[in-house]
């Protein structure tokens, strides 16, 4: 029997339709998958604890302020809005002018 399956994965295809054991109806997978719910949900939840984990970690680690300032510091201020505000018009010009 050669299905595009087998050539891919060199196997046949499981299904529920041609399970060796037969024993298993479509209702005791049903209950199966259904006892099973509870605890794939709690091996979820606790992976995504350690991945938010993780990630909170990693995100202090590079989020760290190095100084703390105190009142009456002087700072350089950065104001990203007037950088969008550049024009080309404004921009220095290089090399000769010529008048005619």
């Amino acid at each position: 029997m050669g299905g595009k399956y087998n050539l891919m994965y060199g196997r046949q295809m499981k299904t529920l339709l041609n399970l060796e054991d037969k024993e298993i109806t479509m209702t005791n997978r049903i209950n199966e998958l259904i006892e099973e719910l509870p605890k794939i949900r709690n091996q979820t939840r606790e992976n995504i604890g350690k991945s938010q984990e993780k990630q909170k970690l990693y995100h202090n680690k590079k989020n760290k302020i190095k100084k703390k300032f105190q009142m009456e510091n002087k700072v350089l201020y950065y104001d990203v809005a007037k950088e969008k505000q550049w024009s080309e018009k404004l921009k220095k010009m290089e090399g000769t002018l010529l008048y005619t």
